[in-house]
């Protein structure tokens, strides 16, 4: 006997890879650079690790301490400075300690 489901199949969250931004004191050598300089450059060097084609990229969510006032989505500021294709869907979060995990938490609701 067959059974009919309308269960609908979600597609999984895959962690291809990890990437962050270095630990440093406060007021040292990275004082110059922003979230969104930071943020590029581990998004930048975790596709080129991975040699992950952007095209395959789902949605970027970005999990940060401290907001830019002047970029408060970051996900999106990364998306336009790499060079993204534009179509990617990208937003923050902000959590403190707790944004690359409530990041990863998002992922697998989507």
């Amino acid at each position: 006997m067959l059974r009919r489901t309308t269960a609908v199949q979600k597609q999984r969250a895959v962690i291809v890879s990890g990437a962050r931004t270095p630990f440093v004191k406060s007021f040292g050598e990275l004082m110059k650079v922003d979230t969104v300089g930071l943020s590029v450059a581990a998004v930048n060097g975790l596709l080129n690790n991975t040699k992950l084609d952007p095209s395959h990229v789902n949605h970027i969510i970005w999990g940060n301490v401290v907001m830019q006032t002047n970029a408060p989505n970051c996900a999106r500021e990364i998306v336009i400075d790499l060079n993204l294709p534009k179509n990617i869907p990208a937003h923050s979060t902000s959590m403190a300690c707790a944004s690359g995990l409530n990041a990863l938490t998002q992922a697998v609701t989507l």
